[in-house]
């Protein structure tokens, strides 16, 4: 997917989100690995070229996301466990960055998560957008069935400000 996004916007957006983490990412290229086929090497200033799983997960994790969703154009993205490996702190503005993506590129997001920093992110990146372009969906098991209930927006956010479980 990264050759394919390489000189374009795509390799541009991926590049912004690896430097939502760390800005002294300068650029991210593809070698041969000895044993593992291809390795994904990210040039950082002053360090040099560094492999990009030493970096730590969440680092990896938003490079899986953002690559994801610039090959997706007109698509679908779907995310399982959106917190996993990223910091609370970091969420809110993946959340938005990603909100920013699909609305530009016409990508349809799902995303799962059982994190209440991850359910606050996404409701403070989509505060004051359409009704229509954001919903979160809470799994409640009744006997042998699992249902859908969606969560109207303007209420989980009132719900998490009164610490109410939502997840």
């Amino acid at each position: 997917m990264w050759d394919a996004l390489v000189q374009g916007p795509g390799q541009h957006l991926v590049l912004h989100w690896l430097r939502m983490l760390d800005h002294n990412i300068e650029d991210l290229a593809y070698i041969d690995g000895k044993r593992a086929g291809r390795l994904a090497i990210l040039k950082i200033q002053g360090q040099g070229r560094i492999p990009l799983r030493s970096m730590g997960d969440g680092l990896t994790k938003l490079f899986h996301i953002a690559l994801a969703a610039a090959s997706s154009p007109n698509g679908v993205l779907l995310v399982d466990e959106f917190e996993n490996g990223l910091h609370w702190n970091v969420q809110a503005r993946l959340w938005d960055a990603l909100a920013r993506a699909a609305s530009e590129h016409n990508v349809q997001v799902f995303a799962t998560t059982h994190s209440r920093d991850c359910i606050e992110g996404f409701t403070a990146a989509v505060k004051g957008t359409e009704p229509e372009a954001a919903s979160i969906y809470r799994l409640e098991r009744k006997g042998d069935d699992v249902l859908a209930m969606e969560l109207p927006l303007v209420n989980v956010d009132a719900a998490m400000r009164e610490h109410e479980e939502v997840r």
